[in-house]
């Protein structure tokens, strides 16, 4: 009963925050007109060249996104992007009916709130171990294959989706568009990591070598394990330190309390790393 209602409540969750996204796009950035980054400002481009409304492009795109995520990552990718690429489209055309006449006037302001809910609508989809499909999928084929970072893909993908909107856009509701999504990616951080672009695992249990294996060959994170004492009883047990970007936080947290749940695990902040997998290639 108890795991039938948390599936219940991340799928509430999940829903929470693609309405919140959609809501900024639909209510805010698009009746404001400013410059949007991802699919939906694919979209809006789009949108100049053919008579089709911005929510039915995107879900067109999305659907082609997630086949091509099918063919080339899996089922377990597909059922865990599904909701969001399907269920945005539709609430973006529910949430474009309404908009927020108070506000219009300070577009400033606008693109505040439209970044704040941006990032809080997509940390709640990140922490349902969700994800918000688009120009993501292509990123994630593409950071497989060539070993490039998805951050800079996507990074890459919106700077040239906000740059083409620049033709029929004023440069000032370019800035309002780079302030929202700025402010957005830092909600983000902030909401998911806690402030962390990195975060420290440390786990001490009893099925070290087990945690260790399924860490190596399904997380594909590295680690260093260590000797450490239990305080009361000074009994001798392995320790692993592993550092990990935030998106692997839900992923690592769910593998070791799978096999342990008696393991003592501490995430810690990190501000900065250097080495093998981060500053320098693996």
């Amino acid at each position: 009963m108890a795991k039938i209602f948390k599936v219940i409540l991340l799928q509430l969750q999940l829903i929470a925050g693609t309405a919140l996204t959609a809501m900024a796009m639909g209510m805010i950035i698009i009746p404001m007109n400013f410059s949007a980054a991802g699919v939906t400002g694919f979209a809006i481009v789009l949108t100049s060249f053919l008579p089709v409304s911005v929510s039915l492009l995107v879900l067109i795109i999305n659907v082609l996104f997630l086949l091509l995520g099918l063919v080339c990552l899996g089922k377990e990718f597909l059922i865990k992007t599904v909701i969001y690429s399907v269920l945005f489209p539709v609430m973006l055309d529910f949430f474009s009916r309404f908009r927020i006449l108070s506000i219009e006037s300070d577009p400033v302001i606008c693109a505040i709130l439209a970044g704040f809910l941006l990032g809080i609508g997509v940390s709640m989809v990140i922490r349902c171990d969700a994800s918000t499909g688009g120009f993501g999928i292509p990123a994630l084929i593409l950071s497989n294959k060539y070993k490039i970072p998805v951050g800079l893909l996507l990074n890459a993908a919106d700077a040239m989706v906000i740059l083409v909107q620049l033709v029929n856009k004023t440069p000032l509701q370019t800035v309002y568009g780079i302030l929202t999504v700025t402010i957005s990616a830092i909600v983000v951080d902030r909401v998911v990591t806690l402030g962390r672009g990195e975060a420290q695992f440390t786990i001490i249990s009893r099925q070290n070598q087990c945690i260790r294996t399924a860490l190596l060959e399904n997380a594909d994170v590295g680690m260093t394990s260590f000797m450490a004492e239990t305080g009361l009883n000074q009994a001798k047990q392995t320790a692993i330190v592993t550092v990990v970007p935030y998106e692997k936080i839900s992923e690592i947290k769910k593998t070791v309390m799978s096999i342990d749940p008696l393991a003592f695990v501490i995430i810690s902040q990190v501000h900065s790393v250097l080495g093998k997998g981060f500053t320098l290639d693996r």
